[in-house]
């Protein structure tokens, strides 16, 4: 991984040639991620960084999440609390949940919403907010954004927002 000021370029080597795959804004700390196209592998240890700095609760909000969250999780503290809220869960994503409840002894509360948020989210900790531009079933297959809120007011009008949602959410 190289550094260049403002920028953090990370590469990922492919047929002998280096092929830049992440691009890291800071300022002031972690804030903008670019995925690029292609940058599967890279993308997911990105997200996977993020679930595995949770230390007592990770919500995922992606509403249309498959099993391929459930492998995420499988990296997340066994004492962190679990959410999602979803609309339109994939195939095969409720089998996924019972089959990893099943194996792993914990519990994840799954709720569903009627339309009210298009974007995707994580909130660790129900303090560190992170907007993602893509379903995390398919990040890194083309261009989108991770962004981490920084302002103190937007988290806390966001977090004030998931409240209202979820608790008017149905449990799936």
């Amino acid at each position: 991984m190289q550094q260049d000021g403002l920028i953090q370029a990370a590469s990922v080597s492919g047929s002998g040639i280096p092929t830049e795959k992440l691009l890291r804004y800071f300022e002031g700390g972690p804030g903008e991620v670019l995925l690029r196209p292609k940058s599967q592998f890279s993308s997911y240890r990105e997200v996977l960084r993020i679930f595995e700095s949770a230390r007592t609760s990770l919500t995922v909000v992606d509403n249309y999440p498959d099993s391929t969250l459930f492998e995420m999780f499988e990296s997340v503290n066994d004492s962190v609390e679990l959410r999602v809220l979803t609309e339109k869960p994939k195939a095969g994503f409720q089998l996924a949940l019972s089959k990893f409840k099943d194996q792993y002894g914990r519990s994840i509360e799954v709720r569903k919403h009627d339309g009210k948020v298009h974007d995707r989210f994580v909130i660790v900790d129900e303090k560190d907010c992170y907007s993602l531009g893509t379903s995390l079933n398919s990040v890194g297959k083309k261009l989108s954004l991770l962004v981490k809120l920084n302002e103190p007011s937007a988290i806390a009008a966001l977090l004030d927002q998931f409240k209202e949602i979820w608790d008017g959410a149905s449990a799936l």
